[in-house]
This record gives structure tokens, sequence and C-alpha cells, in this order.
């Protein structure tokens, strides 16, 4: 059914076959039972694939409105920093992009640390090592900023 969905296929076959998506939905259920309060298996929601034939018919094959690189960035750009928002309409979509630009700079600021580290090298700073000589008074100082 997937390779039909994403296939060049004739207008009236298309037209023809929602007796022959229903069945297929319906062996599906069958065969795939959902447990109640689980995720269920990887496949395409019911709903979603009673639409394909409509959308066939309106924009072509499947494969002209697969939504999954737009879903990756709704995931993203959305869900993951809306989860951290207090989901209050008037303020959502100002509290998800404040959200957002804190997980930029936390990554951006892991990244930094994770290079500074591997350039780094602890050294007893009581024993002098070569020409190198560290006090206790040496300090190390990183600054995070930025728009």
């Amino acid at each position: 059914m997937e390779e039909w969905f994403h296939d060049s296929n004739d207008k009236n076959e298309v037209k023809q076959a929602r007796n022959e998506i229903a069945k297929v939905l319906r062996m599906l259920q069958q065969l795939f039972p959902r447990p109640s309060k689980t995720n269920g298996y990887n496949i395409p929601k019911m709903h979603g694939i009673t639409k394909m034939q409509d959308y066939i018919k309106l924009f072509g094959s499947g494969i002209n409105f697969y939504g999954g690189p737009g879903e990756l960035a709704h995931k993203q750009f959305i869900k993951i920093p809306g989860q951290k928002t207090q989901c209050r309409v008037g303020e959502f979509a100002k509290q998800t992009a404040l959200q957002y630009y804190h997980m930029l700079v936390s990554s951006y600021a892991a990244k930094e640390c994770r290079i500074s580290k591997a350039n780094t090298k602890q050294i007893d700073f009581m024993e002098p090592k070569g020409d190198i000589e560290r006090r206790k008074d040496d300090e190390v100082i990183i600054s995070l900023t930025g728009k």
C-alpha cells in the first residue's frame, strides 16, 4: 500500500481505491492490535491513512506531501521547548522562543566547555613541571555572552 501511495497512479484507479484502502486498514487493526496505555506499533495513524486518497487526488503522488522533515523540525523548534513553558495561550509563543534560545545558548556553552576541557591538562600547582609553574592564585575565566 505504501508503494501505491508513493507511485504515479491512474486517476480512475485512485478514485476507486477507497474500499481497498479500508480493507488494508482493517487488516492492520486485526494483525497489529494496539494495547491500551502504550504507544502501540510504529504505523501511521488510521485517520491519516483514510485521508490519503483525497490527498492523492488533490496533490498527486503521496511523496508530494510527505511531512517527515517538517515534523522533525516541529519537534525540535516547538514540542521540546514548548514542554518547558507554562502553556498559557497568550505567552506560549514568547516562552517557547525563549526556551529555544536557552537551548541554543546551553548547547553552544557545552560545546565550548568540551573544546576548552580538551585543550587543557591538569598540573599539580605545588610542583613545578618543566618551565610551567602554577600557583594557587591562578584563575580560569569562561565568559559566555550572546544576542
